[in-house]
């Protein structure tokens, strides 16, 4: 199946689901990029380079290293990413000077993108673009107009990349929508935790609060 197809697939079902679909499928994407790593491109030498050049993996995404059977995978990046630094530190026996301690310091950091992140990033502009595709499709723009939409850093993120006029109005109208709606649930939430409407109880606005967290930041691993 053509890569645009495909991802115009994925892209309507997480629109099914809870969140922004554009976060849930990149992070599907960045886990079945690490497990690939780990159980299978450990000794490719052009990714070993590269994440000793990374200085390994970013916080966010060295939390999702730990997964069954990968210790030894991980030993092993550890292992070359310790050396690299350990030869940087090498290189600058001499620095023991404050004025010279700031290049160290640069030295010492990462080199080149994490690798993950730079999946992420790929993913990220791959869902958008079929996203701004598919959105003159009426499945695909009823879909979206009824789901959470993009969280606002991946709807920042389309408005940068837009380069059809028409679909950028679409969704932007259908963002509008999805914000009004979330923000009509908040409103209610926020009545009926006034003591005199406490006993009418919660329904979809519920958890409206935290979906509007979400819908601000967006999920877990997302950028």
């Amino acid at each position: 199946m053509d890569l645009t197809i495909r991802s115009r697939h994925e892209l309507r079902d997480a629109l099914a689901q809870p969140g922004c679909p554009v976060c849930r499928l990149a992070n599907k994407a960045v886990e079945s990029y690490i497990g690939n790593l780990l159980y299978e491109s450990t000794n490719d030498i052009v990714i070993r380079a590269r994440l000793r050049k990374a200085r390994g993996f970013c916080r966010t995404h060295a939390g999702r290293l730990n997964r069954p059977g990968a210790s030894l995978s991980i030993a092993i990046i550890q292992h070359d990413v310790l050396g690299a630094l350990l030869a940087t530190l090498e290189d600058n026996a001499q620095t023991h000077e404050p004025r010279r301690a700031a290049s160290l310091a640069r030295d010492l950091g990462p080199q080149e993108t994490c690798p993950a992140c730079w999946q992420q990033g790929e993913m990220e502009h791959l869902y958008l673009e079929a996203l701004f595709k598919g959105i003159a499709d009426a499945d695909i723009w009823q879909a979206y107009t009824a789901s959470a939409g993009l969280c606002l850093p991946h709807f920042r993120q389309a408005l940068r990349q837009a380069r059809n006029a028409e679909a950028l109005a679409q969704l932007i109208r259908a963002q509008r929508c999805i914000w009004e709606r979330l923000r009509a649930e908040l409103a209610e939430f926020i009545r009926k935790n006034d003591y005199r409407f406490r006993d009418e109880g919660f329904g979809a606005e519920g958890d409206s609060w935290l979906r509007a967290t979400e819908a601000v930041v967006g999920q877990e691993g997302s950028t």
